[in-house]
């Protein structure tokens, strides 16, 4: 919360945190410093600083889903669409429930592709999860197809909480 409300801050006590600390806290915790700067970053619109810094954590942390879904927004961030399909195929291969996951692997997606298929390559139970959704409206969007964009991010506002509406924006880091 603390990221969200003032990254500024955030980002100096993290940083804080790293220099202090950094040679005597576990793989795990160094994960989880770098994942909330490039969080921090991302927030405060210096999105190719996130981007790498989510591909830089997951060295610490090879194996968790979570750092697999990052690094594979992290190439999504950097443009790097097929860089990014390994990581969220094999975070997907972990946990198959994981929405943020699909969600990612529908920004990854070749524009040339149908919205069908794009539709399709997500379980059902997960399409009108707020992420997923949304990620349909911008994959939409980018294709010039407003109606479908237009319809899918209704279907992400009726998932969500009256203060985070989505809009016809970027979607923010996971």
């Amino acid at each position: 919360m603390l990221i969200k409300n003032n990254p500024e801050s955030a980002l100096a006590e993290l940083e804080k945190i790293k220099k202090e600390a950094w040679s005597t806290v576990s793989d795990n915790i160094k994960f989880r410093i770098i994942t909330n700067i490039a969080v921090a970053d991302i927030e405060m619109q210096k999105i190719e600083e996130g981007a790498k810094l989510f591909i830089e954590a997951l060295q610490y942390n090879k194996e968790d889903e979570k750092a697999l879904t990052n690094t594979a927004y992290g190439y999504v961030l950097l443009n790097q669409k097929k860089k990014s399909l390994p990581y969220i195929k094999k975070a997907i291969a972990k946990n198959p429930a994981n929405f943020r996951s699909y969600s990612v692997l529908v920004q990854a997606s070749d524009q040339n592709q149908s919205l069908k298929n794009i539709i399709n390559l997500v379980p059902e139970e997960y399409r009108n999860e707020p992420e997923v959704s949304y990620a349909f409206a911008m994959y939409a969007k980018d294709g010039d197809n407003l109606e479908d964009a237009a319809k899918w991010l209704e279907i992400a506002n009726s998932g969500t909480e009256k203060n985070q509406i989505f809009r016809l924006r970027k979607p923010r880091s996971f």
